[in-house]
């Protein structure tokens, strides 16, 4: 018999077991049919049977997945409701009837639901599926729950579908945040391309057996051990430390808020508020506070020092940013109780120089982040080391921070570990939060980050810094690289005089810390047990100032009652009882100060270079003051006594000149039609008033209002018209030159005929209506279109290309053959047009000031002291005697470097006989100088903001030897025996 063949019997046999298959694959499926049928008729039956739970599965249908290797462009809406879907399915309840995790799952995978599982539609975006689809899930089984953007509401859908209820000691939070977790890591593995290696099933066990059990402390451990599952299948793909930073900003310490949150799950964070906020909520939130401050002990939280007020500081003078700072520091220190290790700042309000204002501060480490609008440089490194122009360095955090409050980051947070695990020495991460209250997401990544450190550690700045090395040592930043939207947030926010705010207070400023130089050197005149009491009303009169008050009226007092003191003590040995006035300069430069005298009958001698009788028995004099000295001027002289009297004219026409420069006045506009000097006599500048969205200027009388011998004066008056010929403001130009005086100061007024408002289509580059483009400006032009511009901030020269280069100090234009400079007096905000127009803004919406100052200059050696110069007031005092017996004229201090400018001189808060001077290079130029005092100092030393020691100086006689490097600022205690 062959082996290939088969007997008869055994084919039927092969049939028999054919047909017996064939019958029973059939009864199978009729089986399968009338169960559907029968579940069809009872939909609410699988509710019953408990057979089904432990086979459920439960997906999360939508069409994105988290990305690891890519962004997308989602609303927020999508978002949310894409995680309170996914995230549901982690409830406890729902755990406890599932046999493996919950997932993602595309719709299209799910259009005929193949058992009974759990099933969770986001409602937006709106998803394919069948229209009888909800009906497929019913007969498999299984049910579907829509879900929105509301996860209490979604939650509560979800336990109702599936017959259940929330038990009382279910820690619903923590299952959330290991459901966050566990999409994460799926999403981490894909974008670092590696497979995971976590062991789902012991994972799983450990969470079902933590909804399963009723012991709140099981429970944790259960939970804490499918955690650090997560954990250990992370450091697989990267095993170092990825640190996390959360950076806070809230108003109120409310409960129920992110920093609440992370205080209450003993989660490292870092709060950034300002000194005066910190204080109310010490004041306003014992128990709170009493918390917070004890994390802050425990390196647990850190409460960054920030300055007293948020304000905009880069638009203020140098010692108003230091007042700011300094009474922010001594705040924190008062009510913390410890030293700040980290600066920080809600708002905008860097410049170059910030590191140095740092570092007279003692601070050294600080975050470098746009926290508000706002523009800084962009550095790749998470830290770098900021440096100012005169070298000072501080430690900076510059990673650019993540929006907390954002579903978008959740969702996109994978991606943002594998980019810094790839690209960084140590990966981290800055999360910024500034909602007032707390996210959902937001709790279940710190309920996350409680059980196990999976994606990272959250750490404070002080410990990032420890641990991570700097990573970029980049050179000084130049004034371009920062800019501010201040202008624009001001109106938006209805303050009043956004733009005057900065001059008045400059000027206030200025007349504040004149004051307190000439107290300073009557303090220096006197004896050592003098009784200084009364110099406590400089301090309150600058805390008023810089809390936002006018103290314009309390200063006069104050500065009447320092020049009386200081008067009667060089007068005090006068050998004549001749009336007169005493003249003072607080400047370190030799001025010509022009002043108002009273009782003036004849014309006085020197040092008074011109002498213009005015109504009243008052008289307009131009006096040379020697830098930081007096002068004497009596009130009258004898007939044949040898006096100033010069004869040529300083207005003549509609030209302006005296020995700097010749100014002529358009007849058709009213404006400047040329500022030039005698050298070269080509035209610098030229000048009209304009309205932003377009204007024509006429002027419609001209009039010479003083022609010498002290002061030239011309005026302006005329209209400002729009498009259509109609009037939008009237304006009066007053342009003033005096006698050996470098400047041409000029004061406009406006009279508008209609309000300013906002435009309605206008849009800035940003994208937002802006007051730049509704607003009345000083229109400055020049000819030659490779002028470049040098823009002053904080005392240091920065040359600009920027469209809108912020000053309140000038800004100068230069070429290879001349220097002109625009003093803004204060006014901050400037716009350039093309390469040869730069508009100064006068009046936009909210502004009620009126008359604006400015000034100009030509060819001036140390600019950045005649703006110091030009801001400060006459000081003046009628006295009863005189001359003094050292002369006419003489200094109290000498510095003997031109281009080292005098920031303050003050007397130490304690009243003690010594002085503190602040000194600035301002040229850029390492200079060696000495300092001359009234009296032999005993000691000099370099001393921080706390009056601390720093180094000791050389003393000469009356002289402190002092070397500046270029651009430094320095403050130096100067004792007296």
């Amino acid at each position: 018999m062959c082996i290939g063949t088969c007997s008869g019997a055994d084919q039927t046999d092969q049939a028999r077991v054919g047909l017996a298959s064939i019958v029973a694959t059939r009864l199978i499926r009729w089986k399968e049919t009338v169960a559907r049928k029968v579940l069809t008729n009872c939909p609410a039956r699988p509710k019953t049977i408990t057979s089904l739970g432990m086979n459920r599965l439960a997906y999360c249908l939508s069409p994105y997945r988290l990305p690891g290797l890519h962004t997308m462009m989602l609303t927020g809406e999508d978002v949310r409701a894409l995680w309170n879907g996914y995230l549901v399915l982690w409830h406890p309840a729902v755990v406890r009837q599932c046999a493996e995790p919950p997932r993602l799952a595309s719709p299209y995978d799910h259009e005929q639901p193949n058992g009974p599982h759990v099933y969770t539609l986001p409602e937006s975006p709106p998803l394919f599926l069948p229209d009888d689809w909800e009906e497929r899930v019913r007969q498999a089984g299984g049910v579907s729950v829509r879900t929105g953007l509301e996860r209490a509401k979604a939650q509560a859908e979800v336990l109702a579908a599936l017959d259940t209820s929330v038990r009382a000691q279910d820690d619903v939070e923590a299952f959330y945040g290991l459901g966050l977790g566990y999409a994460l890591l799926e999403a981490l593995c894909e974008g670092m391309q590696h497979p995971s290696v976590l062991a789902t099933a012991d994972f799983w066990t450990d969470v079902k057996a933590a909804a399963e059990t009723e012991d709140g402390a099981t429970r944790r451990r259960l939970l804490q051990a499918a955690a650090q599952r997560l954990r250990e299948a992370r450091e697989a793909l990267y095993s170092g430390t990825v640190y996390l930073l959360a950076v806070i900003m809230l108003e109120d310490l409310a409960a129920d808020t992110v920093l609440d949150v992370f205080v209450r799950m003993d989660v490292p964070c870092n709060v950034v508020a300002s000194g005066e906020l910190v204080q109310r909520w010490a004041k306003e939130n014992a128990d709170t506070w009493g918390l917070l401050r004890e994390r802050v002990l425990q390196e647990r939280l850190e409460l960054c020092v920030g300055p007293w007020r948020e304000r905009p500081d880069a638009l203020l003078p140098v010692t108003s940013q230091l007042w700011n700072l300094r009474q922010g520091m001594a705040l924190w220190r008062e009510l913390v109780g410890a030293e700040p290790r980290v600066f920080a700042r809600r708002k905008f309000g860097y410049t170059p120089a910030f590191p140095a204002l740092l570092h007279l501060l003692g601070m050294h480490r600080t975050f470098f982040l746009p926290l508000e609008e706002g523009v800084v440089p962009e550095y790749r490194a998470t830290t770098v080391e900021w440096t100012s122009p005169d070298g000072h360095r501080v430690e900076a955090i510059t990673r650019k921070p993540l929006p907390g409050d954002d579903p978008l980051t959740y969702f996109h947070l994978a991606y943002h570990l594998v980019k810094t695990i790839r690209e960084d020495t140590s990966p981290n991460l800055v999360l910024l939060y500034k909602g007032q209250g707390c996210t959902e997401l937001v709790r279940d990544l710190v309920q996350l980050q409680s059980l196990a450190e999976v994606f990272g550690e959250f750490v404070t700045a002080t410990r990032l810094m420890n641990e991570v090395p700097i990573g970029e040592y980049p050179a000084p930043p130049g004034a371009d690289e920062f800019h501010s939207c201040y202008l624009d947030d001001l109106v938006a926010a209805g303050t009043a005089d956004p733009v005057s705010q900065f001059a008045r207070h400059y000027r206030q400023r200025r007349a504040l810390d004149a004051v307190g130089t000439l107290a300073a050197l009557w303090r220096a005149l006197m004896p050592p047990d003098t009784d200084t009491r009364w110099l406590a009303r400089l301090q309150e009169l600058e805390s008023a100032l810089e809390s936002g008050q006018d103290v314009s009226l309390g200063l006069a007092d104050f500065a009447q009652e320092v020049m009386k003191r200081l008067a009667e003590k060089l007068l005090s040995r006068a050998q004549k009882p001749e009336p007169g006035h005493l003249m003072f300069n607080a400047c370190p430069m030799a001025r010509r100060i022009v002043a108002v005298l009273d009782n003036i009958s004849t014309p006085l001698p020197s040092p008074a270079k011109a002498t213009q009788p005015l109504s009243a028995g008052k008289a307009e004099v131009v006096v040379e003051v020697p830098g930081l000295g007096f002068a004497w001027l009596p009130n009258r002289v004898a007939p044949g006594t040898l006096v100033a009297a010069p004869k040529t004219k300083l207005a003549d026409g509609r030209i302006l000149r005296n020995e700097f420069f010749e100014a002529e006045i358009d007849e058709q506009t009213g404006g400047l039609r040329s500022f030039r000097d005698y050298k070269w006599r080509h035209n610098r500048l030229g000048e009209i008033l304009a309205f932003g969205p377009g204007s024509d200027m006429r002027a419609e009388h001209i009039e010479v209002v003083s022609t010498g011998p002290s002061r030239g004066e011309i005026v302006s008056r005329g209209v400002i018209l729009d498009g259509q010929q109609q009037c939008l403001a009237r304006f009066r130009q007053c342009f003033r030159a005096w006698r050996g005086y470098p400047l041409l100061r000029l004061e406009i007024t406006l009279e508008l005929e209609r309000a300013v408002t906002l435009p309605q289509e206008s849009e800035t580059p940003y994208g937002a209506v802006s007051p730049w483009h509704s607003a009345y400006v000083a229109r400055w032009a020049w000819r030659d279109p490779q002028t470049r511009l040098f823009r002053a901030l904080a005392g240091n020269v920065y040359p600009t290309q920027h469209t809108r280069p912020e000053t309140a100090e000038y800004i100068e234009m230069r070429t290879p053959f001349s220097r002109t400079v625009i003093f803004t007096g204060g006014l901050p905000f400037l716009q350039r047009h093309s390469q040869r127009m730069l508009d100064v803004v006068l009046v936009c919406p909210g502004e009620t000031a009126r008359t604006f100052e400015l000034a100009l200059g030509l060819e001036l050696s140390e600019p950045g002291q005649q703006a110091l110069e030009w801001l400060t007031p006459a000081l003046a005092f009628p006295v009863t005697q005189g001359p003094p017996h050292i002369g006419a004229t003489g200094w109290l201090a000498w510095i003997d470097a031109e281009n080292v400018g005098l920031v303050s001189l003050r007397v130490p808060p304690d009243g003690s006989h010594a002085w503190l001077v602040r000194l600035q290079e301002m040229r850029g130029m390492a200079t060696e100088c000495q300092l001359r005092c009234p009296r032999n100092p005993v000691r000099a030393c370099v001393v921080n903001e706390w009056d601390e020691p720093q180094h000791d100086l050389t003393i000469q006689g009356d002289a402190v030897q002092i070397f500046l490097g270029a651009h430094e600022l320095v403050q130096l205690r100067v004792e007296f025996s």
